[in-house]
């Protein structure tokens, strides 16, 4: 067993959030075909859920501040440009490009 004592174990929370992460494509695709509503509003359900897991690592003694920091700064700039294209697709019930698409998904790797 030696080699592991330095191998850190994530708390539940961050593995909760990481599950949330991989889980959002295949998620909003399934909320699109559903729900009727925008492929961004889709996206918004998905930061809802990562800003309630977040709120509880904040909270976790094993989440450093200035990992936090760096979450939060992540967060942050995904919730600013999903906004801009709600407003923008909010009337538009189209996809936006395969592109913008990309980006956003990838900025919901947060962590």
């Amino acid at each position: 067993m030696e080699g592991f004592s330095n191998v850190e174990v994530e708390s539940p929370v961050i593995q909760k959030l990481r599950k949330t992460i991989a889980e959002s494509p295949a998620q909003i695709e399934v909320q699109y075909a559903k729900s009727g509503n925008t492929w961004p509003d889709c996206v918004h359900t998905r930061v809802a859920i990562l800003n309630g897991q977040m709120f509880l690592l904040k909270k976790s003694p094993d989440y450093t501040p200035q990992k936090y920091a760096v979450l939060q700064s992540n967060f942050e700039k995904l919730s600013e440009r999903l906004e801009k294209l709600r407003e923008e697709y909010k009337k538009n019930k189209k996809r936006p490009p395969q592109e913008v698409q990309d980006e956003l998904l990838e900025m919901l790797h947060i962590l």
